[in-house]
């Protein structure tokens, strides 16, 4: 008698094959850029931020989950997970701002977290400390699929930068009047250095 398969279990087994050939395939997201670089040397000890973009779309909900990073110093020791935030998409944002960080594209920066500090403005790492960057397996592409653990280090600048100094004395230039009007006189002070303009308050100056 001729030995004749079951064409029902052919079916069943050939559609099992094909879910595990596609499950083999599908890929979760990986690390695909990072700022600071990965094994950049002098980094400024006053961090305002750390990006990270993913290879693929992220799962907003596990790419903003703290217990999914981990910021170590190799002298300060780890940043508490109430130090620091995840957030989602702000790069792009940030740069227009003048916020150094990564340049991204507006695909990129939807898949792009931002870890920033949580208190102050900047992450304030040891001078010439190794800071390593763990990024843990639970966050997942928007298609569920895990991403694959990744780190990443940089060393922060041995030395502090100097302050800028007063060049001069700062002078008063008067203006013309305008419509009769007489313009306020514009004070003028030259630094060594570019400053904050932020810290160019009254309360500074006078």
């Amino acid at each position: 008698m001729p030995n004749r398969r079951n064409p029902v279990r052919l079916l069943v087994a050939v559609f099992f094959s094909s879910l595990l050939f596609v499950a083999g395939c599908e890929k979760g997201a990986e690390v695909d850029a990072t700022f600071p670089a990965d094994g950049q040397q002098n980094v400024t000890q006053s961090v305002a931020k750390i990006d990270i973009t993913f290879s693929t779309e992220v799962d907003s909900a596990t790419a903003t989950d703290l217990s999914n990073y981990d910021i170590v110093g190799s002298q300060s020791g780890p940043v508490a997970s109430a130090d620091f935030t995840a957030v989602l998409g702000e790069a792009m944002a940030d740069a227009i701002a003048g916020i150094p960080g990564l340049n991204v594209t507006a695909e990129e920066n939807a898949r792009t977290v931002t870890l920033r500090p949580g208190t102050g403005s900047t992450f304030n790492f040891s001078l010439g400390e190794t800071v390593t960057v763990y990024v843990r397996s639970g966050v997942t592409s928007a298609n569920g699929t895990r991403i694959q653990s990744d780190e990443f280090t940089f060393v922060v600048q041995v030395t502090q930068a100097a302050a800028p100094i007063l060049l001069g004395t700062p002078q008063v230039v008067g203006a013309p009047a305008v419509n009769g009007l007489e313009a306020r006189p514009t004070m003028v002070i030259e630094f060594s250095d570019p400053v904050d303009s932020s810290t160019l308050t009254t309360s500074n100056i006078f």
